[in-house]
């Protein structure tokens, strides 16, 4: 005899929010901030803030020049978001008003991020792709620093490029470029960079890396991150 089991199945709810005055229309990026419960949209004629709760949207006021979206962040503690057209930089508040712009110096950023310095002003992270991580202030668009960070001379951008600030161990992760660099928070200075990393696994505290062997067959190791640091 044989036993026949039928697999649940799960049922989700979905919720559906119109946003009126996007219909028919095309977006070409799309980003969620899960701490303001907004959703940033780019579409060939506009760029939108929409909450995802209630479809209220804001456009967004991006310079004349503006050549199109290609970083985005968001920091909780001042409300405002960062976007890159890899030419400037524009902070943005969440009724879509331009209240900064930083230039790019003409340096293509790899990842940029907000860091909320407990004892000290808020700071926007950018790590370009010519090896510098400058440091600018959130409040005033100021620069206030640079490190020097290892990158591949010819490398590229990347989805998994990102900045990882881990307070606890006073560390900052930049993934850029398929290069990981570590630096020291307190000092600014890098203590160590990992080539052909993946990413870093926050849940076992691990690097993801690969390598290839002898028969040319790809091959995964878990670095630890403690072992990179001392």
């Amino acid at each position: 005899m044989t036993k026949v089991t039928s697999a649940r199945r799960q049922c989700y709810q979905v919720a559906v929010t119109p946003i009126s005055g996007l219909e028919n229309k095309y977006f070409k990026n799309l980003n969620y901030f899960p701490e303001a419960d907004t959703v940033y949209l780019q579409f060939k004629e506009i760029d939108v803030l929409v909450n995802a709760s209630t479809g209220d949207k804001k456009n967004i006021h991006f310079p004349e020049n503006w050549n199109g979206t290609t970083l985005s962040s968001y920091d909780p503690a001042s409300g405002l978001y960062a976007f890159s057209d890899d030419h400037i930089i524009v902070l943005v508040n969440s009724e879509g008003e331009s209240v900064t712009e930083i230039s790019g110096m003409n340096l293509v950023p790899y990842a940029m991020d907000f860091y909320d310095q407990q004892d000290s002003h808020s700071l926007l992270l950018v790590a370009y792709k010519n090896g510098s991580l400058y440091r600018y202030s959130v409040e005033t668009g100021e620069f206030i620093g640079k490190s020097d960070l290892s990158a591949y001379l010819n490398g590229s951008k990347t989805v998994n490029d990102q900045i990882i600030i881990d307070e606890e161990n006073n560390l900052l992760l930049v993934y850029a470029g398929g290069l990981m660099d570590v630096f020291e928070l307190s000092s600014w200075t890098e203590v160590a960079s990992i080539p052909s990393c993946y990413g870093y696994a926050a849940s076992t505290d691990t690097f993801i890396v690969y390598g290839y062997e002898d028969s040319s067959s790809e091959t995964q190791d878990r670095l630890d991150i403690s072992s990179v640091t001392q």
